[in-house]
């Protein structure tokens, strides 16, 4: 830390430059909140992420995706049951991962979906789709919601 006060006393133009960088990487920061900030996932480092409410993001990574739920948010936003036997608990976030987790924020949230959403799935929203996918892999959830 000292050599790099006595570099940066010695060359005071570097300290412009470093001055400089910080407000890039502030100002980058700011801009990727807008438009889809990163966030760490189960499923790796998100390359695009939504917010929907807040505490609540559709969230995608190069391999993977789901919908984050901020734990506290969760606690009035999601059952009990969705809590325990869905979501995987994940830090302060409860993840659910988009091959058949998520099915549980679309039977307990469907406004959360656009129509055209809807309709591009329509085997989940309008032909039971989610209730028979977590019938098979979530029972418990199942059991405790009805």
């Amino acid at each position: 830390m000292q050599a790099v006060a006595r570099g940066l006393q010695a060359r005071p133009y570097l300290g412009r430059a470093i001055v400089s960088i910080v407000v890039a990487v502030i100002v980058w920061g700011q801009r990727e909140k807008e438009v889809g900030a990163k966030m760490l996932t189960p499923w790796g480092a998100s390359d695009f992420s939504k917010q929907l409410v807040p505490g609540v993001y559709s969230v995608s990574t190069p391999s993977h995706g789901g919908y984050m739920v901020g734990a506290k948010v969760a606690e009035t936003f999601l059952s009990q049951a969705a809590r325990l036997f869905v979501g995987e608990r994940w830090g302060s976030w409860y993840a659910f991962e988009e091959d058949c987790a998520w099915t549980v924020i679309g039977l307990e949230h469907p406004e959360l979906f656009s129509e055209e959403d809807k309709q591009r799935n329509r085997f989940y929203f309008y032909e039971g789709g989610q209730r028979t996918v977590l019938e098979r892999y979530y029972p418990q959830y199942i059991r405790q919601a009805s």
